[in-house]
């Protein structure tokens, strides 16, 4: 018997769902995978009816589909800068813009897809005289005068709306939303409960402009379900009797909504949603096209739906080719496939492009109203792609292949596209030296890495650039604060040479609340980027950094652009990544090696905000192990008392910190990787100190930060160069002060006329020699005062390794621990690191023969003229 249409499209989707069941079952649970499962057949099935009646109703809408590529853009009212950075646009902020110039610039793109908006995310609308008001100030009725000017070219026009998200919606109805005051995010509006009423809401807003604008369809976004840690673990009134209504059975409860009824119902809220959706728009008009555009194509809230099946366009908004050949075979046969060319995305538009026009998958791009006129738009096309970075790059590759021309193409002034040589010798002559990315961390104790055996932090990318490179697990740093061991990384020299020996070393002489100046030594020494930049470097510093203008130091760019003691700027996030990537961009435009300071202050908690967004529970004894390091100062067990995962959100913060560091690190990699950067790449990852977090002895504990035990001042070392480097791991002791001599090796650049005091580690890197019978030095200092020209004041404590022993001596500085006032850290310790490496046993007086050769050798470190031992 002939199977119907329906017959035959239950069968496909069967085949559909077992091939993406690899590829799910490699990501998430088995026990989510059969639920994901479940649910689409049961997706499947519970259309069938309504599909046998389309069948034998020649009227019924289906959506349209099309061979023509998709060429698509968008002069983005979403988001306006503040400061460089994106934010909600305010309302009315593009309200004069004029679409017969946004249609100009559309047109010379070459795009055959305009996307603006009928409803932008602030919940107002670009069309006049419709059932949702227009932006405040609106000059033209925008829209549909965007339609006429398209229709009249042969280009479709969509709208938009922002589906889980809406402000005026959320000032209507409060109670039907999750707020900026519950949550944190939009103000407003953090996200829409999908009830019958905001439905019905909804409903009436698309109906009504597909039906006044003449639009050939709108684009949805936001279509996303929270998860309970987005919503701080509960859930507001509207959900739970949306749940009840959904799932037929009374809410559980916050503690005892398991994950699988939460993704069935988050599944079911998000279908209704989608059904919604398409039910206006086609009413409105069959022909009316839905494009759907997500984030996260994978998640387990759309895996398997029938939103997949019967959406008409569908856009992997993060850019890559990957997620898109995961979801290929859960869509629709009429569905068409888009991907994102968008800055914020971090992908490479000069290879994702290539790779969507040969699978044949659609283009779009988006960006701010900024500078979306006709003459800017030439003067970027009249550039060469590879001169570009960040959106200017995207912007110009998506308009050559929406004008079918070649890469190396530029537009003239008659409009003429003409073929353009890269300059292969600049290129040539940057490969003849390698670039250097200089990684450190702030806060990162030597015991939170993969590589290191934890079994709570997870460091997968940093675990990857150990793994192919030379790891050096006993690795130190000679100074325990940041801003003096971040002078040693950059100079070579210990502190008691350059001199910082405190964070806070700064002027506030000035104006009343002035910024203060930061007193600093940089420009006595020759700095890494000075020295490098003689070699023809480009150099960028970024986030954590206390000299003053990082010119000043021999960046030729950098984000701290004043005198002013400032720093951790840009920040951390995308836009730290996205500052550094372009600056990786330029130094390969312009044909020149570059050397990256990145330093994000990660997992320092001067940034909680996101791990208090995204923190996951901290297991008892991930808490109890990390505790050892304050055990073993003679605290008793009582102190187990605060470490229990509700009291200690600090350490629950401080891990998804340590984690989110180890993500920037993978992005900065991948971007090296994409730019075919990566073999010739010197990448050095080292932390600047310690940290146990410590709530009943203040932010940090006693043998940690600030500390000359290894709680503080171990701190492990990778070496990358895949062109040069085999993977090792070298359990010789090294130090951040090697850092400066061994780059300079590498890049063969000079190094200072005043001899550096670290070791050039190329030869041991190389396995050409070892680091046997090597000892290591280092030093601390009062937190509280400074003295640049004689640090030796304020001196408290110097150390010395060598083999497995370590040997601590405290000095009568000026400062908290002069004069003996603190007795426990007084008395010379000597500790055998490798039967106790948290050490708790003080072998001094047991141990002389080991105890008085390392005394020599501190003697005869540097002299001290002033300080005297504390016995």
């Amino acid at each position: 018997m002939k199977q119907s249409t329906n017959e035959m499209r239950i069968s496909c989707e069967m085949d559909r769902i077992k091939k993406f069941r690899n590829t799910f079952e490699m990501k998430y649970p088995k026990t989510l995978l059969l639920s994901c499962i479940t649910l689409a057949l049961t997706s499947l099935a519970a259309s069938a009816t309504s599909d046998r009646v389309a069948e034998s109703d020649p009227e019924s809408p289906q959506a349209a589909s099309s061979s023509e590529d998709i060429k698509a853009y968008c002069i983005d009212f979403n988001w306006e800068k503040f400061y460089g950075k994106p934010k909600l646009a305010r309302l009315g902020a593009f309200a004069q813009s004029d679409p017969a110039d946004h249609f100009a610039w559309y047109k010379m793109m070459g795009v055959n897809i305009i996307q603006t908006f009928c409803v932008s995310t602030n919940g107002y609308a670009w069309y006049k005289n419709g059932v949702v008001p227009e932006q405040p100030g609106l000059k033209h009725d925008y829209l549909p005068e965007m339609v006429k000017l398209g229709h009249a070219e042969g280009m479709k026009v969509f709208g938009y709306f922002t589906i889980g998200s809406n402000p005026r919606w959320a000032k209507l109805r409060p109670d039907l939303n999750y707020t900026a005051d519950d949550i944190g995010g939009l103000e407003g509006g953090y996200h829409v409960v999908y009830t019958d009423e905001y439905l019905e809401f909804l409903s009436t807003s698309i109906s009504d402009a597909v039906s006044k604008t003449g639009i050939d369809g709108f684009m949805i976004d936001w279509l996303w379900q929270p998860s309970r840690t987005a919503t701080h673990g509960r859930w507001i009134d509207a959900e739970k009797k949306l749940y009840e209504q959904l799932m037929g059975k009374p809410y559980p409860g916050d503690d005892k909504l398991s994950r699988r009824e939460e993704l069935a119902y988050s599944r079911k809220a998000l279908e209704r949603a989608w059904s919604a959706i398409r039910k206006a728009a086609k009413g409105a008009n069959p022909k009316c096209l839905v494009w759907l555009t997500v984030n996260k194509m994978d998640h387990p809230h759309m895996l398997g739906s029938k939103i997949y099946q019967e959406v008409d366009w569908l856009m992997n908004e993060a850019g890559d080719m990957e997620r898109i050949h995961h979801v290929k075979d859960m869509v629709g046969d009429h569905s068409r496939l888009i991907t994102c060319m968008a800055a914020w995305t971090g992908v490479n538009a000069t290879e994702v492009v290539p790779q969507a026009l040969k699978a044949g998958v659609g283009l779009y791009g988006f960006n701010d109203p900024a500078k979306k006129n006709v003459k800017d738009l030439k003067d970027l096309l009249a550039k060469p792609v590879w001169s570009l970075k960040g959106d200017d790059r995207n912007i110009a590759t998506l308009a050559r292949a929406y004008n079918n021309v070649g890469l190396d193409q530029v537009r003239n002034a008659k409009g003429d596209w003409v073929q353009v040589a890269k300059p292969r010798q600049k290129e040539d002559q940057a490969q003849t030296k390698p670039n250097v990315v200089v990684i450190t961390a702030d806060d990162l104790i030597w015991t939170d890495y993969t590589m290191t055996g934890s079994k709570h932090a997870n460091t997968p990318h940093l675990q990857k650039l150990a793994d192919g490179g030379v790891f050096f697990p006993r690795g130190y740093v000679p100074t325990p604060w940041s801003r003096s061991s971040l002078m040693t990384l950059l100079t070579g020299r210990y502190a008691h040479e350059h001199g910082i020996t405190v964070d806070e070393q700064v002027n506030w002489s000035g104006s009343y609340m002035a910024k203060p100046a930061p007193v600093t030594t940089i420009k006595k020494h020759e700095p890494l980027p000075k020295l490098l930049g003689k070699e023809g470097y480009l150099s960028y510093q970024s986030g954590r950094w206390f000299e003053g203008a990082s010119k000043v130091a021999g960046f030729t760019h950098g984000t701290a652009t004043s005198g002013g003691h400032a720093y951790d700027r840009p920040g951390i996030g995308m836009d730290a990544i996205k500052a550094c990537t372009d600056f990786i961009d330029t130094a390969q435009s312009e044909g020149k090696p570059f050397f990256l300071w990145y330093a994000p202050a990660l997992p320092a908690f001067n940034y909680n905000i996101r791990a208090q967004k995204n923190g996951g529970k901290v297991m008892p004894e991930r808490l109890m192990l990390n505790q050892r390091f304050i055990l073993g100062n003679g605290m008793n067990d009582g102190y187990l008392q605060f470490q229990n995962p509700i009291a200690r959100r600090d350490l629950t913060e401080y891990y998804t910190l340590v984690e989110w560091f180890d993500e920037h690190c993978g992005q900065l990699v991948t971007h090296l990787e994409k730019q075919g950067l990566r073999d010739n790449t010197l990448i050095v990852v080292q932390s600047a100190n310690g940290w146990v977090s410590s709530r009943r002895r203040g932010s940090y504990a006693a043998r940690t930060k600030g500390s000359p035990y290894d709680g503080g001042v171990r701190s492990p070392v990778i070496y990358s160069w895949p062109a040069k480097l085999k993977p090792a791991e070298n359990h010789g002791l090294v130090s951040s002060v090697d850092v400066v001599p061994t780059v300079l090796a590498a890049a063969g650049a000079k190094p200072p006329k005043k001899a550096l005091s670290g070791t050039n580690l190329m030869p041991v890197l190389a396995g050409e020699s070892t680091l046997e019978g090597r000892a290591i030095f280092g030093e601390s200092y009062d937190r509280k005062q400074g003295n640049i020209k004689n640090p030796e004041a304020t001196l408290l404590k110097r150390w010395v390794i060598q083999g497995s022993y370590k040997l601590v001596l405290s000095y009568d500085g000026e400062g908290s621990y002069s004069g003996g006032k603190d007795q426990r850290t007084s008395s010379p310790e000597l500790f055998d690191l490798v039967k106790d490496p948290y050490e708790t046993t003080n072998l001094y007086g047991k141990l002389p023969e080991v105890a008085n050769p390392l005394k020599e050798k501190l003697k005869g470190w540097y002299p001290l003229k002033e300080r005297t031992i504390l016995e």
